[in-house]
């Protein structure tokens, strides 16, 4: 079994409300499903952050101050062997989506994390890959999703994702 708490802090891109709110629908259908956690539609762009709290915020607003609105597209709908990414839309790796992600690794020391990874989350689950393949027909069929995320977000992510908390969120 995959691990389904975590630790430190993370930073997400979220999704302007139009499309936010048919993201939270493919999230709520599939956590009704499975009896999984809610969450709301977000694209990670750094997670796991383990600073004090003043030092964190203080370089959130360093990222943010350089952060822009995002225009993003959803690539396919997919499934992995962990946990918080169960099942995902893969995001498009734009120019300047690539550009943010370099400047939260630098400014938080985080040159040496894997290659970044776009993508959103529709479930949190250690459900079987044949649930995972039958979840997926049962969505939406349209995978390609032009959307601009308009926020960015300091989520407090330790524990469960019930435990989670909004820390600090700055419009793009």
């Amino acid at each position: 079994m995959t691990k389904d708490i975590t630790k430190g802090y993370s930073i997400w891109l979220i999704p302007d409300s139009e499309d936010g709110q048919g993201f939270q629908q493919n999230i709520q259908a599939l956590a009704n499903l499975f009896g999984s956690p809610l969450f709301s539609p977000h694209i990670t762009l750094i997670g796991e952050v383990d600073l004090d709290l003043e030092s964190l915020i203080d370089k959130f607003n360093q990222l943010q101050d350089t952060a822009e609105m995002q225009d993003l597209c959803t690539l396919s709908i997919d499934y992995h062997d962990t946990f918080f990414r169960s099942i995902v839309y893969q995001v498009a790796m734009s120019e300047a989506l690539m550009n943010l992600n370099r400047t939260a690794r630098r400014l938080f020391d985080r040159n040496s994390d894997p290659a970044y990874y776009p993508h959103l989350s529709l479930l949190y689950s250690n459900i079987s890959e044949n649930e995972k393949r039958e979840a997926i027909q049962k969505l939406d069929p349209i995978e390609t999703i032009a959307f601009q995320a308009t926020e960015i977000h300091l989520i407090r992510t330790q524990g469960r994702v019930s435990d989670w908390e909004l820390i600090q969120r700055v419009e793009l």
